[in-house]
């Protein structure tokens, strides 16, 4: 894949948040932090910053439990059922997560022994705590196993978060609570020891990464949000619970039959997967302050991102790195109304790819991603979209491949045109690139925009075709905006620009990735590529 040459001495840690593995992912995940996170890591390494791309399985949430007591299966095998379903969805939209893994042996004991460092340290406490107990069920209540209404927003939710407003809840907190399964279970107040990370005690570090030092990059309604959680006594946060589905607590006695909470080990977790993706050490990575680490995630579960890794990150040393940035997405909506998979409300990726070409369900998606505001995903916006890029991207190869061809594939880069204004709009690549900037509807604006440039230009260069003096000059000229093109679509529609640039470098040019002058003869046509493609 061509590259642009330019020389940077960052290295970002991207991690995506670990999808749950209790069913197949549909275009509202995908929409969501996995595609952001791609693309991302994709422009990055297309300027040249070196990236380790990241994510998890997190099957250890009790809503695998609970799927597989619908389903009839254990809880391994829902994990293993799913996590390749999962993996299947990911690829066939060509989001490629460097290191990807759920629970093992060897990633558990790496978070056992992530905890057992900070209770050395005396960063996290064994205290007691009460919780719901369900007395038919037999078990503890919370995330999946409680619903009531939140106390924050009063809108229905299950244990410990709330997805509308992202406010934390504790589940014995909650209004007209009562047992998942069945109303009219009975459920008591139950008190026993847990491990807990005492958020209060980071109150001030937390305040004055975010709101004084502004160290980290968060967008605007989490940024409400964290000021809203700072602006009352932060709660412990429990780090185990009671369970026989997990990464099972070791070596404490007071904590005997308990696991370690799903939502604390996703930072380990990432710490792991960047260790089993690179050749590197803990100290070079994670002690290394050009290591830029970034978290993408959907905005109901900010406060497990902004709030509890964060202290967690506190915790392992005042030299251990933090976030550069958090990049959180809305809700996507289908036919405006939330993608829900228990009332089959619902596209799978999967079946999208069936119908549609993966780059430009990428791109549509792009488009309206819900960067900063709930979006709608609509088909036939998705068809409109999807002739909009077929039509244009047609008339420009095709045209391309004419003048190439009127040209006898003759050229001298040096009678370009067009150089230096290719090269300002590649400039814009690197503005897009900073976290902070970094936006998938921007970018999806700024690839239809160059699409719109360029069709406009080769309409141009084939009126030019008439004047004989200027044929190197108009193959030049198509020559950098083919070029233009695989660069600038390349983070967005990856397959489109692996295709493109195979056909690029076999032509004898080597194309100067600075896009320096050079010279040559092109060799090959557009025409059986566009067929196979668009």
């Amino acid at each position: 894949m061509i590259k642009l040459n330019i020389k940077v001495d960052i290295m970002y840690i991207v991690a995506a948040s670990p999808p749950t593995p209790n069913g197949k992912l549909h275009l509202g995940h995908i929409g969501g932090p996995y595609l952001a996170s791609d693309v991302f890591t994709r422009l990055n390494r297309l300027i040249g910053e070196e990236v380790i791309y990241i994510s998890g399985i997190d099957g250890y949430l009790n809503y695998v439990v609970w799927q597989g007591e619908k389903l009839g299966l254990s809880p391994e095998e829902v994990v293993i059922k799913y996590s390749e379903e999962i993996n299947q969805c990911l690829t066939g939209l060509g989001i490629r997560i460097d290191s990807m893994h759920p629970g093992n042996k060897e990633k558990n004991n790496f978070t056992k022994q992530f905890f057992t460092k900070l209770i050395n340290t005396d960063a996290v406490v064994v205290k007691e705590y009460k919780t719901l107990f369900c007395q038919d069920c037999n078990r503890d209540l919370y995330d999946s196993y409680i619903t009531g209404l939140c106390p924050n927003c009063v809108e229905e939710t299950k244990g410990n978060i709330c997805e509308k407003c992202g406010h934390p809840n504790d589940p014995i907190q909650l209004i007209n609570s009562h047992c998942t399964i069945d109303k009219k279970h009975k459920v008591v107040i139950k008190s026993s020891k847990r491990l807990v990370l005492p958020l209060e005690n980071y109150r001030k570090q937390i305040k004055d990464f975010y709101l004084n030092k502004k160290e980290c990059f968060l967008r605007p309604r989490v940024y409400k949000l964290l000021n809203e959680l700072l602006s009352k006594p932060l709660p412990d946060f429990p780090l185990t619970y009671p369970s026989n589905w997990g990464n099972q607590v070791e070596d404490i006695p007071d904590l005997a039959g308990q696991i370690y909470n799903s939502w604390a080990e996703i930072l380990p977790g990432f710490i792991y997967e960047s260790l089993n993706s690179s050749n590197k050490t803990i100290e070079e990575l994670w002690h290394n302050r050009n290591v830029k680490f970034l978290e993408f995630f959907g905005f109901d579960n900010s406060y497990f991102f902004i709030m509890v890794h964060l202290a967690l990150l506190f915790a392992m040393g005042k030299d251990h790195v933090k976030y550069t940035a958090l990049i959180s997405n809305e809700f996507l909506l289908l036919d405006n109304k939330k993608f829900s998979t228990s009332r089959n409300h619902a596209i799978w990726a999967t079946d999208i790819i069936k119908e549609y070409n993966g780059d430009i369900v990428r791109a549509y998606l792009c488009s309206i991603s819900p960067d900063n505001h709930q979006s709608n995903f609509s088909i036939d916006n998705l068809k409109n979209f999807a002739s909009y890029i077929r039509e244009n991207l047609n008339k420009i190869l095709l045209d391309i491949d004419q003048i190439f061809a009127s040209n006898n594939y003759s050229y001298d880069l040096n009678d370009s045109t067009v150089k230096e204004e290719l090269k300002d709009k590649l400039s814009r690549l690197k503005v897009y690139s900073s976290p902070d900037n970094f936006s998938l509807r921007e970018m999806a604006a700024y690839m239809q925009i160059y699409i719109n440039w360029a069709t406009i230009k080769v309409t141009k260069l084939i009126d030019m075709q008439k004047e004989p003096r200027l044929h190197k000059i108009i193959t030049a000229d198509a020559f950098y905006i083919l070029y233009g093109l695989a660069i600038i679509i390349s983070p967005i529609m990856p397959t489109l620009a692996n295709n493109l640039s195979t056909i690029i470098l076999k032509m004898p040019l080597r194309f100067k990735l600075n896009l320096e002058s050079s010279q040559g003869e092109i060799d090959g046509s557009l025409k059986e590529f566009i067929s196979k493609f668009l």
